[in-house]
């Protein structure tokens, strides 16, 4: 009798696990519209008009030549803030250097590790270091206010109307090879107040995340990008339109990729790049985890995403030795276009969207140049 009664355990265990993985389900069960391979709607034609050229004083590109990339963050002055994850330069909008936030040091406002993220709310600008688990606020004066404790590891932070913020987290369970990501609401002090939604993704088989690319967009609904071993993915939820106490999935959206070839020298010169700087972690299993992400975004690339005004979601992704970024644009559900940036050798790129511009800060090591380019969206419907 016993025989027969975990015999029909096992088997109905196994069921409900092999079911499980066939359909995402929403709190209330409901299934969730899977897209895949999504084709471009050829009637929305995307438009580049040049607003204006900041060639930024070279005394000040040595702050950006680092190894590090560059985070960017908008005032309501259009006033515009850099980092490079060591410092962070405030410039107005006709590329004038004004300042300089978070000195490096040990004191109040002062920077001693890596910022990860700035943002500003509220007239304030936050900077989080997250070795040391602190959010610095300074107004944008760049006048220290205080540090702010924060209790987990975040990697990003999106300000909401009601003075709380959306956080993403996320956490390794190397023995199951997964990571959980979750989408956390902090309150004004930044305290966990509620986990919105939270998610298993493989690792790799060598037992490395996936984690270039992984962010948060809020606007009308929720946007969560990310991607696994052969495709990106984006998640939407719906929001309430003035309060974010719950998130549910609507509609869940992939795409395929196919590898890019990259070359064994490229490989070789990322690792010399890495030694120069790291030379502490040569063989060790930090740099191979850097090394492995590295080809990992060659061959299946997916560099960051935007989410502008009107809605429309850009999906960042590079090929071809990264000398060309690609952008997929989706706006409900739907990949309403695509287009391709080619940049100069010996050149690096970082873009980002605000409001209805598009910036591409062009950064030319070899010529020790720094050019920000500003450049308005506008989407036109064909008849």
């Amino acid at each position: 009798m016993k025989t027969i009664y975990y015999t029909f355990v096992t088997v109905t265990l196994f069921v409900l696990y092999s079911c499980s993985g066939n359909d995402i389900k929403t709190n209330d069960g409901a299934s969730i519209e899977k897209i895949y391979n999504t084709q471009p709607d050829s009637s929305i034609v995307l438009q580049l008009d040049s607003i204006f050229t900041i060639n930024f004083d070279p005394n000040f590109n040595v702050a950006f030549q680092d190894f590090t990339p560059v985070i960017f963050a908008f005032d309501n002055d259009s006033n515009i803030f850099m980092s490079n994850t060591k410092r962070i330069c405030k410039f107005d909008k006709k590329g004038n250097f004004l300042n300089i936030f978070g000195e490096q040091g040990q004191g109040p406002g002062e920077i001693s590790s890596t910022i990860i993220s700035i943002f500003i709310s509220d007239t304030c600008l936050f900077a989080y270091e997250v070795s040391k688990s602190l959010v610095h606020k300074f107004n944008t004066s760049c006048e220290f206010i205080e540090s702010i404790p924060v209790d987990n590891t975040y990697y990003q932070f999106i300000p909401q109307k009601d003075n709380s913020f959306l956080a993403l987290n996320y956490n390794y369970d190397f023995d199951r090879k997964n990571k959980l990501i979750s989408i956390i609401k902090l309150d004004s002090t930044f305290k966990e107040s509620t986990k919105l939604y939270s998610f298993n993704s493989e690792l790799s088989k060598e037992g490395f995340p996936y984690d270039k690319g992984v962010k948060i967009h809020s606007g009308s609904e929720l946007y969560l990008v990310y991607k696994d071993k052969n495709k990106y993915h984006y998640d939407c939820f719906s929001l309430d339109k003035y309060e974010i106490d719950s998130i549910e999935i609507k509609q869940s959206i992939s795409k395929f990729f196919s590898k890019d070839g990259f070359s064994d020298k490229k490989m070789k010169d990322i690792k010399e790049k890495y030694r120069r700087h790291f030379p502490q972690f040569k063989n060790s299993l930090k740099e191979k985890y850097y090394l492995w992400n590295e080809e990992l975004g060659l061959s299946i690339p997916i560099l960051d995403s935007f989410l502008d005004s009107k809605g429309y979601l850009w999906i960042q992704t590079s090929a071809n030795d990264s000398l060309t970024y690609n952008f997929d644009i989706f706006k409900d559900g739907l990949l309403r276009n695509s287009f391709r940036y080619t940049s100069e050798e010996n050149t690096i790129v970082y873009f980002n969207l605000h409001n209805d511009i598009l910036f591409e800060l062009i950064i030319d090591r070899e010529n020790d140049k720094m050019i920000l380019i500003a450049k308005r969206i506008r989407y036109e419907q064909l008849a």
